[in-house]
Parts: C-alpha cells; structure tokens; sequence
C-alpha cells in the first residue's frame, strides 16, 4: 500500500525534465527532474555538467561537476569541486540508478595523474554537493527574486513551444512561496543539555561512553525528523496573474509553474530561456494590489492543503511514542540491570575499582533518561509546532514572456 501511494505521488513542481515527470516509476521521475536540474545548471552557465568515459575503461560513462569557468565567477562556492590541479575538482557522479554498474564501483579515472582514481558519488539527497547546490540557489533566488513587497522585473525569452509563450508580450506578475516543516517543526537539538552530562564525568573513558550516547541521540533526533517529514513534507505554493494596466487575471497553478521551467525539450537539444532587463514596472499601487491578492490565495490554499498532514501527523503520533518510549526504556532498563550487577559484583574485586564502574553505569542511566525525556518532549511539542506553521519565504517576478527568436544571440 505504501510502495502504491509512493508511485502516485507528484513531484514538487517546478520539476525540470521531458514528459516522463508525469508517468512511470517515482524513481525514475525523480531522477528525470534531477537530470533536468543539471541541464538547467549548464545551460545557464551557473556550473559545467559533462558526461565523461573512464580512461580505462571507454565503455563506462559518469557525470562530472565543476565551474562553468573561472572559480571566483561562480554563482556561490562549493569547496568540493576546489583543487590546484586539473580535473582535481571534478566532481564524478551518477544520478540515475540504472548506472550503476553490477557490481557497484567506487572509484573512476579522470585523467592520468590519479592511478587509484577518484571516489564515484550518487548526486541524490544526502549528497554533500547536493545539499550545498540545493542551499545555494535557493540563496540566489532570494536575492534574484524580489521580496514579498519588491518584485524585480524583466523580460524573459522563451524558447519556441513553451507554455509561457501563449501570453508573449503580455506583464506577468509571479509569486512563489513555501514550507519545510522538518526544519520547524521538530525543537533543537538539545546539545547544551546533554553535554553537560559528558562534562560533568569523572574520567575520561566516562566521557568516551557518554559522547557515544549523545551521538546516538542524535541520530534519534534526524530519525524522528525524517519521520516529521514523511507525514509533512516541504510543499512549495506559485500563483501568477496576468496584468492589463488597473486590471488583473488570476492565472491556473498549471500555468503559473511554467514561468518558473527554463527548459524546453527538442531533436536537437535543449534550450533555455534567457532573462533581459529593460521591461517597464508596473506602478506601486498595481503591483501592491496584485501582490496581496495572490499571496492571500498562497496562503488559503496553504491552510487547505495543511489540515490532511496534521490530522495524519496527529493519528500517527501516538504510534511514534509508544516506539519512542519502548526503545527508550529497554535503554534504561539496560543500564539499571548493569548497574546491580556491577553492585553485586564478588567481594574480592577492588571496592574503589567496582565503585568506578557502578558510577561510569549510573551515568549512562542517567543519560538514557535524560535522552528519553528530551526525547518525549520533541515529539510532544510537535503538534502545536505544526499548527502554527506558516509559508516561510515569499518571493516575486515581474516578468514579460517573449519569443527567443526576437533576440539572437
């Protein structure tokens, strides 16, 4: 039932990518829209996305990563893909699992100077350079976009078969927004806390143990994360209107998502729009009438689609912490079973060394019930975190479709 309900799920739009982003297997269109995201990235010179051979082995392709040119003139910094040599910063990888070769391979040859080759990466979630791309365009639209209040404005040429071009030369005014709840939802992790159990231990093989427990706690802590995420995962909210002096339309969400896919696909090749200054702004008062107008629908719909993950979140709740709590206790009653065995350990055992040990397993009992109180006490704050949540970024664009073939290059 799960394995169905996966396959039925819609990728968060915009998804870059063909027509398959709507048929097939989940995976495969996830890996269709990464695939599209890396088009996107070449094409707009942001980075340099090339498929590669291995040296010694022609017959195996890869992906590498790098700068589009000179380090300095990249959108933000991904110090994976710094080096002093050629190829060094390269980043191999493979997005689509079907590349993966049987068996598996770890490593890959760029060139001659790497004998033992260089680590092969998956370009998914969990990725280093992956989060740090994610982390770093959405930085840019930030700045590139306007706030909720001060759209930027420009024209954008489309490519010949887009969408958007149906309303060439028309003002369009777009407004996105959203939300990630795994990263509100769930209170901080209480580092402060549980370290100063670590510090307050009397030798240092104590503190070992305890580190190690903290480690696990926090592994706890992104388990129960990923558990917030899977019932209330990140949604993302586009609205548009077209403008026609004082009046405005609203547009369809379907065509509203369009404006913000570059990519068009054709036989020979894949283009990208392109963005030019010189279009005139809308008057203040327009715009501002406009801007409230889309942004109170964003977050109607917002509150409309929110009432079915929190009434899942709140059905599942109580499941997680009867988990919760069991895993907690079996801990607990761990250390308190080791610490009357330690007691009742032989009296002929050193009484300062057996006194060591009863303290060291104390100490991890009392961990263990630090970390299941804090434990219960995340996932009991998560309801009422949820229902407060809220669209957390709001950005817009003035823009004016226009076909590509009135501005060569």
């Amino acid at each position: 039932m799960m394995y169905n309900a996966l396959q039925a799920t819609p990728l968060p739009e915009p998804a870059q990518g063909r027509d398959l982003l709507r048929t097939g297997p989940f995976i495969q269109r996830a890996e269709t829209a990464l695939r599209g995201w890396t088009q996107m990235m070449s094409k707009m010179r942001a980075f340099d996305v090339s498929r590669r051979h291995d040296i010694y082995d022609e017959e195996f392709l890869f992906f590498t990563l790098w700068y589009s040119g000179r380090a300095e003139a990249a959108p933000f910094d991904v110090p994976e893909l710094e080096s002093d040599r050629w190829l060094d910063g390269h980043y191999p990888f493979l997005f689509r699992r079907a590349h993966l070769s049987v068996p598996p391979r770890n490593f890959v040859h760029t060139d001659e100077g790497q004998p033992d080759g260089r680590l092969l990466n998956f370009l998914d979630h969990g990725d280093p350079v992956h989060e740090r791309l994610v982390q770093g365009f959405v930085q840019i639209m930030g700045t590139k976009l306007g706030a909720d209040k001060t759209p930027q404005s420009l024209v954008v040429q489309f490519p010949e078969g887009h969408p958007a071009l149906q309303l060439q030369e028309q003002t369009i005014l777009v407004v996105v927004a959203w939300t990630d709840p795994g990263n509100t939802v769930l209170p901080a992790f209480p580092n402060s806390k549980l370290t100063a159990l670590v510090d307050a231990a009397s030798t240092d093989a104590q503190k070992r143990d305890l580190i190690a427990d903290v480690r696990l706690a926090q592994e706890s802590w992104r388990a129960d994360q990923r558990w917030v995420r899977s019932l209330l995962p990140a949604q993302i909210f586009v609205e548009a209107a077209q403008i026609n002096g004082p009046q405005w339309n609203s547009l369809p969400n379907e065509l509203a998502v369009e404006f913000l896919k570059p990519l068009v696909y054709r036989q020979d090749g894949v283009l990208c729009a392109r963005g030019r200054q010189g279009m005139t702004k809308l008057p203040g008062d327009v715009a501002s009438r406009v801007l409230r107008d889309l942004q109170h629908r964003m977050a109607k719909e917002f509150s409309g689609t929110w009432r079915e993950p929190i009434t899942r979140l709140e059905e599942s709740l109580k499941c997680r912490h009867v988990q919760v709590e069991a895993e907690c206790r079996d801990t607990a009653d761990k250390w308190g079973a080791e610490i009357e065995r330690r007691k009742a350990m032989k009296a002929g055992a050193a009484e300062r060394a057996k006194e060591g040990l009863v303290a060291a397993a104390e100490r991890r009992l009392e961990m263990a019930e630090t970390i299941r109180n804090e434990r219960l006490h995340w996932l009991a704050a998560i309801p009422e975190l949820a229902a407060q949540a809220r669209l957390q970024k709001v950005a817009s664009l003035i823009l004016k479709p226009a076909p590509m073939e009135q501005f060569p290059a």
